[in-house]
């Protein structure tokens, strides 16, 4: 999902992910310099960081489409106009965003090479004194005999521009497009394979439970009652997993929760284990009056039990620190969504 939106720091307006507003009214912008890069993290809603810098800006419209999010700033930044397709009269007033200027030198150094034109003495004009041209006049004669002679006529066909030689096409050489042709071939080849072991843990599951093998050890113990929703509760669920059985018999449970890769079973996992409303008393290094997430047993039930799933086997921890970090970052937001 797209937002357009106004920096109100310099009036300009963007695309955004709409993950990157913040219900206060402050939006997340990527430290980048490099216009790619920016493009990039909107397109492909990549997810805010904390390290990022944060703007105040004000919220126009939301889309799932991004080229009609582009067409909305294009009208925005001419009509001040987002929402309707109807233009106003006043254009708006481009300036370069505060967020791209390096340094001010630049821009006085050229006020500085251009001085300003003189101011016209307006005390000496009135309404009824007639203004006169500064160049002197030529009588009609003077005027039809330049014009019956040819001289200093303009023709109004413009010259020509010289043509420019077309540079040739830099053509891939043979091999290049055999190692092209293979690596695609390779791609699609990985790609099936991994669609087809989806298909084959999802059916072996399914015997398992049929059959009863896993059924007994996925039930959880009577002293796990999840998702827990209060600081009472998740102590108490602490002192059951001292036990190693207990312990192990959660993590065997939120290993069949399923996802296909390491972001999306982090997040299953987080659910269940935890409300919006719990996540909102931690954090990951117990900044302010929250408590260190790090520091608790569930951070290494998470990492072992994602790494149980046959599709996210090979997950670092530094993959599932930082879903668990996102995660619990946006609490806040989503009880408000739920609110609303």
């Amino acid at each position: 999902m797209y937002a357009v939106v106004e920096f109100l720091d310099d009036h300009e307006v963007a695309v955004v992910n709409a993950d990157w507003v913040l219900p206060n009214g402050f939006c997340f912008w990527p430290p980048f310099k490099n216009a790619s890069k920016l493009n990039k993290c909107v397109i492909n809603c990549v997810e805010a960081d904390e390290s990022w810098l944060k703007l105040k800006v004000r919220k126009f419209s939301e889309t799932s489409d991004y080229s009609k999010a582009r067409e909305r700033v294009a009208r925005a930044e001419e009509t001040s106009q987002v929402e309707s397709d109807v233009e106003e009269i006043q254009p708006r007033k481009r300036r370069q965003p505060i967020r791209f200027i390096e340094s001010s030198s630049d821009s006085e150094d050229e006020h500085q090479k251009h001085p300003s034109p003189p101011k016209i003495n307006t005390s000496r004009l009135s309404m009824n004194s007639p203004v006169t041209p500064s160049t002197p006049q030529r009588s009609v004669e003077q005027i039809r005999r330049q014009f019956t002679t040819g001289a200093g006529l303009i023709s109004s066909t413009p010259l020509a521009a010289p043509e420019r030689p077309i540079a040739p096409k830099p053509v891939a050489p043979a091999y290049m497009l055999q190692i092209i042709t293979m690596l695609e071939k390779i791609n699609q080849r990985m790609d099936d394979m991994e669609k087809t072991q989806r298909e084959q843990t999802g059916k072996l599951n399914q015997l398992l439970i049929v059959a009863g093998v896993a059924g007994p050890e996925l039930e959880l113990p009577a002293s796990l009652k999840l998702p827990m929703s209060t600081i009472v509760e998740c102590n108490g669920v602490m002192m059951s997993l001292k036990d190693k059985s207990t312990k192990e018999s959660l993590i065997l449970h939120l290993s069949t929760i399923g996802g296909t890769n390491a972001k999306e079973v982090t997040k299953r996992i987080m659910k269940v284990l935890f409300t919006d409303t719990l996540a909102t008393h931690y954090n990951w290094k117990g900044k302010g009056d929250k408590t260190a997430f790090s520091t608790l047993i569930f951070k290494d039930i998470i990492e072992r039990a994602v790494r149980k799933n046959p599709m996210t086997r090979y997950a670092t921890d530094l993959e599932i620190n930082e879903c668990i970090k996102n995660w619990l970052r946006y609490a806040p937001e989503r009880m408000k969504k739920v609110i609303l």
